[in-house]
């Protein structure tokens, strides 16, 4: 786990990694949190399996997503370059088989959504209003 502190100057280093992305985020440098420092990982919204996402705020949301669910830090900690999409490709194929089917299980999950997004409408298109069921 990570938290964000203000650079003020420092250099990346071990347990201290440079935040990349739009301008804002120079002023800032992720710092690594020791073992007594851990804390549980809760995030918001929806993960996908769709990794060329271009959202507004976050960057790269599913890769880091992925990445930080299923690939221990210290693995890819030292990979300060690159693109995160490409290091966590490289990380899923290596996935043991377990892994890889939690993996797969986040695209049946949005394929499931999918598709009961088509059933509400098509049950609503057929029903033209009417809630009661003959």
């Amino acid at each position: 786990m990570i938290t964000l502190e203000r650079r003020r100057g420092r250099d990346e280093d071990e347990t201290h990694i440079a935040l990349e992305g739009p301008p804002e985020c120079y002023g800032w440098i992720q710092k690594l949190r020791e073992p007594p420092e851990y804390a549980v990982p809760i995030f918001q919204g929806f993960i996908s399996d769709d990794h060329m996402d271009e959202h507004p705020v976050y960057f790269k949301r599913n890769s880091v997503l992925h990445l930080a669910l299923y690939v221990p830090w210290g693995n890819f900690l030292s990979r300060t370059r690159g693109d995160i999409t490409g290091i966590w490709s490289n990380y899923a194929a290596m996935l043991c088989p377990r892994l890889r089917s939690h993996v797969a299980n986040i695209s049946l999950l949005r394929k499931s959504a999918e598709d009961a997004r088509k059933d509400a409408k098509l049950w609503a298109s057929r029903s033209e209003g009417d809630d009661t069921v003959d």
